[in-house]
């Protein structure tokens, strides 16, 4: 019975398929627009969470 080593750097090619500095690129890319959308949600609703106190 023969035990198959699996290397990280075979996990990672299957994981992530980026070959060029372009694909690197428009893959960062689309991260950033998330995050950037995330974090104006988030001061938003941070700001309505500052500024909302008791209205009396």
């Amino acid at each position: 019975m023969k035990t198959r080593i699996i290397r990280s750097t075979d996990q990672m090619e299957k994981t992530m398929e980026i070959h060029t500095l372009h694909d690197f690129f428009s893959h960062t890319k689309g991260i950033i627009y998330i995050l950037i959308i995330a974090i104006l949600i988030g001061m938003t609703v941070f700001w309505k969470f500052l500024t909302g106190g008791d209205e009396d």
